[in-house]
């Protein structure tokens, strides 16, 4: 025995069995498509693209954490008094240090 299903009957079952972190995308998807039918190739390219931007985007925030923990030791230090000298002290008018 076949069942045969329309191809909108196929988008929304996709969208259906998409996991909870995908909520906004079928939210937005449904409420975009009330006049016209939900096709299922179009349903699957929106589901490849984000992907690949989810994917993108955890990509370049762990190079960027990666990064960022790279060049921890580098810039100003909060200590004061580093390497023995205490604050610079500004010369006033006309003194002349030699």
């Amino acid at each position: 025995m076949q069942i045969k299903f329309k191809d909108e009957m196929k988008a929304l079952i996709l969208l259906s069995s998409l996991p909870d972190s995908w909520a906004t995308i079928v939210t937005a998807v449904s409420s975009s498509t009330r006049e016209n039918t939900l096709k299922l190739s179009d349903i699957r390219d929106l589901i490849l693209k984000e992907d690949v931007c989810k994917r993108d985007s955890r990509e370049s925030s762990s190079h960027v954490s990666n990064s960022t923990l790279n060049s921890e030791g580098r810039g100003r230090t909060t200590q004061k008094g580093q390497n023995g000298r205490g604050r610079s002290k500004s010369k006033g008018k006309g003194q002349t240090k030699f």
